[in-house]
């Protein structure tokens, strides 16, 4: 595994999955930084886009949901950010429609932290 520090920005609106998943992965090496909406992930890209190697989104939050910050980034930043779409929504039409708005992989949660530090992990040693 290429153990270069990595930076990762998570948009989560809830608060102990926001926590587990910064220390996670922090834990792993990697610089994060953390959001409760899809507004202030997108005022952070504004300034950072460049600099961030993973966004790890959530689908559904108040304020701005993911596909918001989703189509932002691939529709008005033409950006090829990887992203990592978490969702509680299980089903294949959700999951279809999540990966051809723009997201790289879907995790359903309720996570379980090795398979989400893994899936990371695949997308940050390209």
């Amino acid at each position: 595994m290429n153990k270069q520090k990595k930076n990762i920005v998570i948009v989560e609106d809830d608060r102990v999955l926001r926590e587990l998943s910064q220390m996670a992965l922090s834990l792993e090496g990697n610089q994060v930084e953390v959001f409760e909406n899809g507004r202030d992930g997108i005022n952070y890209l504004k300034q950072h886009l460049a600099e961030v190697d993973l966004l790890l989104l959530d689908l559904f939050m108040p304020v701005l949901d993911g596909v918001h910050v989703l189509n932002w980034l691939r529709e008005e930043q033409q950006s090829k950010l990887p992203v990592v779409v978490m969702t509680a929504m299980g089903d294949k039409l959700t999951e279809q429609n999540i990966l051809s708005a723009g997201a790289d992989k879907v995790i359903k949660k309720p996570l379980d932290m090795d398979k989400l530090i893994t899936s990371i992990n695949g997308f940050l040693d390209k």
